[in-house]
């Protein structure tokens, strides 16, 4: 599993950018699922299929929500 995604001290959610290049370093990397704000999910049509087939994206909200999924993965 890969987590992705910055909090800067304000609080405040950076959203990723290249998330193709992200899917391909995560598959390169033999992670199974990839932790992703919700803020890219109007992004997801970049990635390439054989990316999505290899690496399933997961989703959270906040940085609550997103230790909650890294937890349970």
């Amino acid at each position: 599993m890969a987590v992705v995604g910055h909090y800067n001290l304000a609080g405040s959610l950076s959203e990723p950018t290249h998330l193709a290049d992200i899917f391909r370093v995560a598959k390169n990397a033999g992670a199974d699922k990839l932790l992703l704000p919700m803020t890219v999910i109007g992004f997801m049509n970049e990635v390439p299929e054989e990316y999505l087939t290899a690496v399933m994206p997961v989703f959270y909200n906040n940085m609550n929500d997103a230790v909650k999924k890294a937890l349970a993965l």
